[in-house]
Parts: C-alpha cells; sequence; structure tokens
C-alpha cells in the first residue's frame, strides 16, 4: 500500500486516541471503521501503525498476531503491553503532528 493511499484523517485520529491512552483494540476498530471492510486488515493496520506513530515494520508486525486481526499470539492486555510502550516511545514525534494538526483547524 502505498502512503498516498492512507487517510490522513485516520492517522491523525489515531494518534489523537493514542494521546488520550486508548487500547490496540480501540485504535483497530477505528481503522476496521473507516475502511468498512476486513479486507486485509492486518496489512492495513500495521500500515497505519507505521505512518501514525513512525514504528518499524519489526515493531507493527505483533499486531497482526492479535485476535482481532485473526492471530492467536496475543490477547488484549498482552498485545497492549507489547505495543503501547512502543508508541509512547515515539510519542515525542507524533504528538507535534497532532498538535500541529489541531494549530491548523483553529486556523481555518
Amino acid at each position: 500500500m502505498n502512503k498516498a493511499f492512507l487517510s490522513d484523517g485516520l492517522v491523525f485520529r489515531l494518534r489523537a486516541m493514542a494521546s488520550q491512552r486508548a487500547s490496540i483494540r480501540m485504535m483497530i476498530q477505528e481503522i476496521r471503521n473507516d475502511l468498512g471492510t476486513d479486507d486485509g486488515l492486518a496489512f492495513v493496520v500495521g500500515r497505519y501503525f507505521k505512518e501514525a506513530f513512525f514504528l518499524g515494520v519489526g515493531d507493527v508486525r505483533h499486531v497482526a498476531g492479535c485476535k482481532w486481526l485473526g492471530g492467536m499470539a496475543y490477547d488484549e492486555n498482552q498485545i497492549d503491553e507489547l505495543m503501547l510502550p512502543l508508541i509512547a516511545s515515539t510519542r515525542n514525534k507524533w504528538e507535534q503532528e497532532v498538535k500541529k494538526e489541531a494549530t491548523d483547524e483553529e486556523s481555518a
């Protein structure tokens, strides 16, 4: 999937959700709702997590193992324990984008 096909609005919502301490399950559901389909969802979720949170492929591959994406490796607590610290570790990068977007919306 090309970066050009990612929704900037969805990336912003995921960052806003993370800043409010949303669970990985809630963020996956947001992506699912936006797409309106489960076709290729694990791949798409990985792309959005990479883009929204500046994570590497090795980081986002764990998400495909969670039960909401058909995986058997992680339950809700396990995937949160694994992924939320990774997302928090890049907070300084993506939070700047959230603040910039909020400022741009206020100016419009």
